[in-house]
């Protein structure tokens, strides 16, 4: 796969990590564009949900004081649809990322994940219909490893990684509190 075989397709070459996740140094960010990285990205998906969903983790590292996300993303939902037609690379029908956000504390972070760590897993169409705000589809890790036939969080605890599979980003979490003015 080269980028020339996205030229004129109508797809984006989604990076699965972001160029702006990974600034400490060049070569870094070099990394961040070999096609191993890329995925095809409608580009209402890439420059729509999924990159605001991208802000939004950083802009949640930012502003909580030293947490940390751990994040896996990629394709699925494959019907044989290819870039060109006979072209190697092939379109996802949806595209997937889990975070878990991993609080401070001394020690790696696998040390403190417990199942009451927030964990958001998104599954968004990869079409251009993907128009609403991230939090439209969010989802389970568990919907996920049915989708792509990945098991997640295998390095944890059975009881650890169980809770954290079942999550529902929002169902899990205190809904945000609505006040009225007062007039």
């Amino acid at each position: 796969v080269t980028p020339g075989d996205y030229t004129h397709s109508g797809y984006d070459r989604g990076h699965l990590c972001p160029s702006a996740d990974r600034t400490d140094t060049e070569t870094d960010n070099d990394l961040v564009f070999y096609m191993s990285n890329i995925m095809p990205q409608s580009p209402v998906n890439n420059s729509g949900v999924w990159g605001t969903f991208e802000g939004y983790c950083r802009t949640l590292v930012e502003s909580t004081n030293d947490y940390e996300l751990l994040i896996i993303c990629g394709p699925s939902g494959f019907n044989g649809s290819r870039i060109n037609t006979n072209g190697p690379v092939y379109v996802p029908g949806y595209t997937w990322k889990i975070a878990v956000v991993v609080p401070p504390g001394g020690g790696t972070a696998l040390n403190r994940i417990t199942t009451s760590n927030r964990v958001i897993a998104l599954k968004i169409p990869n079409t251009g219909e993907a128009t609403n705000n991230w939090q439209h589809y969010v989802t389970s890790a568990s919907q996920i490893e049915n989708d792509t036939g990945f098991t997640f969080f295998t390095a944890l605890p059975a009881t650890v990684a169980s809770a954290l599979r079942s999550q529902v980003d929002g169902e899990t979490n205190p809904p945000p509190v609505i006040r009225s003015e007062e007039r």
